[in-house]
């Protein structure tokens, strides 16, 4: 089975208006929700671990974005990814900064070792 095009993935999210659940930074919540309005999709952003998991396991994907981290975010990170999984939700993830501090690369090897994505990001940098 091939990918479906660009104009038939739109149109399937058009069609279903999933709810997506974005875990990222301050600086581009805002762009992030516009976007998925735009393409048809309806945003929530839920970054606290005692909500996480269970607005992860109802979504049709979750995206975790590590750009402004700290210990509770990447808990909540882990909560919700861990629902997400059980729940076959795809989780994308956008490893931002992964080579600027130990923290960082531990955090996210930690996501990348316990969870399942069926995307990851990445850039030359």
């Amino acid at each position: 089975m091939s990918a479906p095009s660009p104009a038939e993935a739109l149109a399937a999210v058009q069609k279903s208006a999933p709810l997506v659940h974005v875990i990222t930074n301050t600086l581009s919540q805002n762009d992030c929700a516009n976007l998925l309005l735009a393409a048809g999709a309806r945003p929530i952003m839920a970054e606290a671990e005692e909500e996480a998991a269970e607005i992860a396991g109802n979504c049709g994907a979750l995206v975790l974005n590590t750009g402004i981290p700290s210990a509770a975010k990447f808990g909540a990170m882990l909560a919700a990814g861990q629902a997400a999984n059980r729940a076959g939700t795809p989780v994308l993830l956008d490893p931002v900064g992964i080579g600027a501090s130990a923290f960082r690369r531990e955090q996210i090897g930690r996501l990348l070792e316990t969870l399942q994505f069926a995307a990851i990001r990445g850039n030359s940098a």
